[in-house]
């Protein structure tokens, strides 16, 4: 398809792209400002120099798919400029994609709760209970989650956004003993024993700075 194919493509009412969208970038950032700012970045981008970005297109996928995946991935790399990528702490990456996930909404884009909730259970992949768990736990986990925003415009997103082999980031083993209470407070509520109690106060009283695990067990209980 030839760059005009594209632009009759995009805006036939039939098909309803533009709808599609905006929808899709509504969902991605529920902040209207936010929606509204990265559509007009990912469309202005897909459709530069007489629709360049779309030359990769080879047929084997309909075009309508292969235009979704195109947008949706300009949207993660707005993000990406917007609010930049700070690593996430190492923890935290490993425990899988959903704790990425709300790490970046609610650290760096700074999204309500509840706006995560139902942006993360749209689909119903998942219960709303369990990422409300990951809020909290990511919350009594990351100090500074929010605090600090660094927010760019016109700044493209690194070549290599994945490479994250810093030395310095590695987990110690205190932290992940804190990690694996506040996990047993959120996702086993009621169900510490006297050595877990003795196990909290020990690490509470070993690292100040995690004052806040206690509430958060009690919250659970």
């Amino acid at each position: 398809m030839k760059g005009k194919d594209w632009q009759t493509f995009m805006f036939d009412p039939a098909g309803r792209c533009v709808e599609r969208f905006l929808r899709l970038a509504e969902r991605r950032f529920p902040d209207p400002a936010v929606s509204g700012a990265a559509y007009n970045y990912a469309f202005e981008k897909i459709s530069n120099d007489d629709w360049r970005l779309l030359d990769g297109f080879t047929g084997r996928a309909q075009p309508g798919t292969y235009l979704m995946a195109v947008f949706s991935r300009l949207l993660e790399d707005y993000s990406r400029a917007r609010f930049g990528r700070p690593r996430p702490p190492v923890w935290l990456k490993r425990m899988g994609e959903l704790w990425r996930r709300v790490y970046q909404m609610l650290c760096l884009e700074r999204m309500l709760p509840e706006s995560i909730v139902d942006a993360l259970t749209a689909r119903r992949e998942r219960e709303p209970v369990e990422v409300r768990r990951v809020i909290a736990t990511v919350r009594a986990r990351v100090s500074n989650c929010g605090q600090s925003p660094r927010e760019i415009t016109g700044v493209d997103p690194p070549d290599n956004p994945e490479a994250d082999t810093d030395p310095a980031s590695e987990i110690s083993q205190q932290e992940l003993r804190e990690l694996l209470l506040v996990l047993r407070c959120a996702f086993a509520p009621g169900s510490t024993s006297s050595s877990d109690a003795n196990t909290e106060a020990a690490i509470a009283s070993a690292s100040p700075r995690i004052s806040r695990i206690g509430k958060l067990c009690a919250a659970f209980r």
